[in-house]
């Protein structure tokens, strides 16, 4: 019978629900890698999770693995026969191997002819191999933090209580320590509080069923998705839907059911952000909105059990976000006493890292990395008139200061509200409030814009910011958080980075990408961090630089593997990067789309200039004098020709610099079959070697051809 299942469920207390989509998508990789390693035939698997619970569902497996053919060794002809007789190696090899004489196949292995039998080895039965392997899916999953419990030494994100392990019907035993497997399984906690036994493994969504249990995130999403539906279509309002938290709230119920809650209209006077935050954030509640955009005194919650008294329900949280909205106008009102520029000097009072001052010292270095970045800018092209009049952000945006004042204006009051009671409460609302705060204030539109823009992007997905004046602080703010744990050693290691370091140079690459005005090199701006930072660091710029320019490039090694660049067309253009990302990303386009074959027979011709270049002296140049042959003459008025042509392309069609390298690739390899470059006379060799030399940095300027791998 090839039509075998087998559940494995982990039964836990409530795991973090904010961990558990991205833990269940990795557990899933990591039981699909573990059963392709067993080389073990199914036809699905699935991974399912509650937040008391995940199952592991595999349908179709076969009884056993293939059979499988394998050559067996034995002595060598020379020991294995006597005066052409078996010897007793021979006869004990074939004894042990169940085999005969006959069955012997004399094969060479690279040295002398050994005896060797082929054999056919039945597959290992599957649900051994499953009793092996399903306790390690436990014991090496992987959570942002876990956790020991009781006197075990098993760690997982929370305590395990119960594990279901069923072959079809048979139970699997499994131990890990001092629990071990069963087959009752148990039921929603208000539902359907007691156990339930399961007799087969393909049964297990019939008896979650009856335990009131949806096991399918996905089943729970579209049951929420289909209830606001229809609540919008009773009520007329809009209720939009918001990832991350249904996300968040799937991970949060085992049943599912929508309810409606009201609150008090005299809240709808405070800013959005303070009342859509406390519901959002705090309560996971959805905000409506009439057919006009604007919102209305009503929310959407999810309770995790049935319409069971769900006025109480609806009544009992409609208590609890008063209180959080009466907090929030109280904060707000004791905002507004005073301005947020008031509020600059209370920042030198919080501390930013104990090592790295205070947030009023970190304003002061992104102040200085701002402008540093905006003088970059204006030595290219201008970046008023390359950047600014595109967007809009010039005139009466700027109401008549220069783009400096500006910038600076809006540095200075970016963390104001950091010490506001609104943000004290809300965290999530930093920024957001000082836009606000910053408009009642009568603030330029740029710098209110840029004080909630350069916290983007918060997380993975977030918009980037699309005002110039805030991705410039965005850049600045997220490089001085760099430089500065990097300086005092705080890295990301392995799989852990806590202050979320790799996410700061997504971003950091991120926002100049958006943007071709935002185009300077890197690494000067890493320089010149650490140059602010020089009295805080307690590692040295020469320390630091090259870590955290080989931490750019692996970030976008991931980022352009994830836009289908192939990897050695990346590394061949990765030293780009940190001078001119712009420039980066045009030499992978030009490289990644041009023709393989055509491609191939270019780099083929480009290696030999390269390797010869290595033997150039320093400081050399090519000298006519020192031509002995016609050929050279004529090989060096052809690169004099294509050379400059080559690199004037480089900054507007690099594809016609590589079909000029084409054009190179050929002139050389007809010189290289006629000349031989090492001549014996120093001097020669060396001028023909300065020949290779102005070749290869040409050829060095398109790509790092000797990376190119075909």
């Amino acid at each position: 019978m090839d039509k075998n299942t087998y559940l494995l469920e982990i039964g836990v207390e409530e795991l973090p629900a904010k961990q558990i989509t991205r833990v269940i998508t990795a557990f899933r990789d990591s039981v699909a890698a573990e059963l392709e390693k067993e080389k073990m035939p199914y036809t699905d698997l699935k991974v399912w999770s509650t937040p008391r619970r995940i199952a592991v569902l595999i349908e179709g497996i076969a009884d056993s693995l293939p059979e499988e053919q394998v050559t067996v060794s034995g002595p060598a002809i020379s020991i294995a026969y006597q005066d052409d007789k078996p010897t007793p190696a021979l006869l004990g090899f074939l004894k042990k191997n169940a085999s005969g004489v006959s069955d012997i196949i004399v094969k060479n292995n690279g040295k002398f002819d050994v005896v060797t039998l082929e054999k056919n080895i039945a597959g290992a039965f599957s649900k051994d191999i499953l009793a092996r392997i399903a306790p390690d899916w436990i014991t090496k999953a992987s959570f942002d933090k876990s956790m020991r419990w009781r006197d075990y030494n098993v760690m997982f994100s929370r305590p395990i209580r119960w594990i279901v392990s069923l072959y079809n019907d048979e139970h699997l035993p499994l131990a890990i320590e001092g629990l071990t497997s069963g087959v009752q399984t148990y039921g929603h906690r208000t539902l359907a509080n007691q156990a339930f036994t399961l007799t087969h493994a393909g049964e297990y969504l019939t008896v979650m069923e009856k335990a009131m249990i949806v096991v399918e995130p996905d089943k729970r999403k579209q049951l929420i998705l289909s209830q606001i539906s229809q609540i919008e279509k009773e009520h007329g309002y809009s209720v939009p839907v918001d990832e991350k938290l249904l996300d968040e709230i799937i991970n949060i119920v085992e049943y599912p059911t929508v309810f409606i809650g009201h609150f008090d209209k005299e809240f709808l006077s405070l800013p959005i952000p303070a009342i859509v935050t406390p519901m959002k954030d705090h309560q996971r509640y959805f905000p409506a909105y009439d057919a006009d955009g604007k919102l209305v005194p009503l929310f959407l919650g999810v309770r995790n059990g049935d319409d069971y008294e769900m006025e109480t329900v609806a009544k009992g949280n409609e208590k609890v976000l008063r209180a959080r909205l009466k907090d929030a106008r109280f904060f707000y009102d004791e905002d507004r006493k005073k301005s947020l520029e008031d509020s600059i000097d209370s920042l030198k009072t919080v501390v930013y890292q104990v090592k790295l001052g205070t947030i009023y010292e970190k304003v002061l270095r992104i102040d200085a990395l701002s402008q540093f970045i905006a003088a970059q800018l204006k030595s290219e092209e201008g970046f008023q008139e390359k950047g600014l009049q595109e967007k809009g952000l010039q005139g009466k945006d700027f109401e008549g200061n220069d783009f400096q004042e500006t910038l600076h204006r809006a540095v200075m009051l970016c963390k104001a509200d950091l010490n506001s009671s609104m943000v004290n409460e809300f965290d999530e609302l930093q920024g957001i409030m000082g836009a606000i705060y910053a408009r009642e204030d009568k603030e330029a539109e740029a710098v209110c814009a840029a004080i909630e823009s350069h916290y983007r992007p918060r997380y993975f997905g977030d918009r980037l910011p699309e005002d110039a004046i805030g991705k410039i602080i965005s850049i600045a703010d997220k490089t001085d958080s760099l430089v500065g744990s990097y300086g005092i050693g705080i890295t990301p290691k392995g799989g852990k980075d806590p202050f979320g370091l790799r996410r700061m140079m997504i971003s950091i690459l991120s926002v100049m990408m958006s943007d071709d005005a935002l185009s300077f090199s890197i690494e000067s701006l890493l320089k010149e961090s650490s140059r602010l930072l020089a009295d805080r660091m307690e590692v040295t710029p020469d320390e630091v630089i090259p870590l955290l320019v080989e931490a750019f490039h692996q970030r976008l090694r991931v980022m352009m593997d994830e836009k289908g660049f192939r990897f050695d067309t990346i590394e061949a253009c990765l030293k780009f990067a940190m001078e001119d990302i712009h420039g980066f990303l045009r030499h992978c386009e030009a490289v990644n789309q041009y023709d393989r074959e055509k491609l191939s027979a270019i780099t083929t011709n480009m290696l030999r200039p390269l390797k010869l270049s290595a033997q150039a002296g320093d400081g050399g140049a090519v000298n006519p004098d020192l031509f002995a042959t016609a050929e050279e003459e004529d090989f060096y008025q052809k690169i004099n020709r294509l050379l400059p042509e080559i690199s004037s392309n480089l900054a507007d069609d690099i594809k016609k610099a590589i079909d000029l390298l084409e054009q190179l690739g050929e002139a050389i390899a007809q010189f290289l079959d006629k000349i031989m470059v090492m001549d014996e006379n120093p001097a020669i060799r060396e001028n023909r070697v300065q020949l290779m030399k102005m070749c290869a940095d040409v050829i060095r300027s398109v790509a790092d051809f000797e990376k190119l791998q075909f």
